[in-house]
């Protein structure tokens, strides 16, 4: 954790055939555009989602989708400084919180979304 990864030819190739399996004819040629191999970043970033909720805790999850062992979010409170993990689903992305309550969209193999609702026990 915290440790910038290389993007590989082979993370590189399964991210394009990714996007481009579930893209429509006016999408295909946006993903050729975004994956050609100019456009790939020589480091993954550590972040991919970033909420900051209404109670001042700052919500951080990983930018590293589909590990397979479901994704981490790290909870960051600066008024009593602490920092919390939490795993969720392997294929989550976090899209809101509210309290203790964590909003995700969750994907299943086929590419079919659905909506869930975790409750953190012993926020504080």
């Amino acid at each position: 954790t915290g440790v910038q990864t290389q993007v590989t030819d082979a993370v590189w190739d399964s991210l394009a055939h990714w996007y481009m399996s579930r893209a429509d004819a006016r999408g295909k040629p946006v993903f050729r555009t975004i994956f050609n191999e100019a456009a790939k970043p020589a480091l993954r970033p550590l972040v991919g989602v970033v909420i900051a909720s209404a109670d001042g805790r700052l919500w951080l999850q990983e930018a590293a989708p589909n590990r397979g062992v479901g994704e981490r979010v790290y909870v960051v409170d600066v008024a009593v400084q602490s920092l919390l993990q939490i795993e969720v689903p392997d294929r989550a992305r976090l899209l809101d919180v509210v309290g203790d309550t964590l909003l995700v969209r969750l994907e299943t193999d086929l590419g079919v979304h659905s909506l869930a609702q975790f409750v953190i026990r012993g926020l504080e």
